[in-house]
């Protein structure tokens, strides 16, 4: 897009950028996420990832390998 000559800044002329917002949650690392986890924290977290990537933010999980999840995922590794 082209800036007016006379304005200081896009965001002056009326040029907007969208913004993707960016939410990290942390899992216990010990614990699956995904629609069949067992404990009520892993559920609550498995909707709010979804519920945030289908509202279009930006949902990185640190979770425990083997979780299943909407947003980009990071995986805590398994502990032996």
């Amino acid at each position: 897009m082209r800036r007016q000559k006379n304005c200081l800044s896009e965001s002056a002329c009326g040029v907007v950028h969208p913004v993707i917002r960016t939410v990290l949650s942390v899992a216990y690392p010990l614990t699956q996420v995904g629609p069949d986890a067992v404990g009520g924290s892993e559920q609550v977290l498995t909707m709010l990832d979804h519920a945030l990537t289908e509202a279009g933010y930006r949902s990185l999980v640190i979770a425990a390998e083997g979780s299943r999840i909407t947003g980009d995922p990071d995986r805590f590794p398994r502990s032996h």
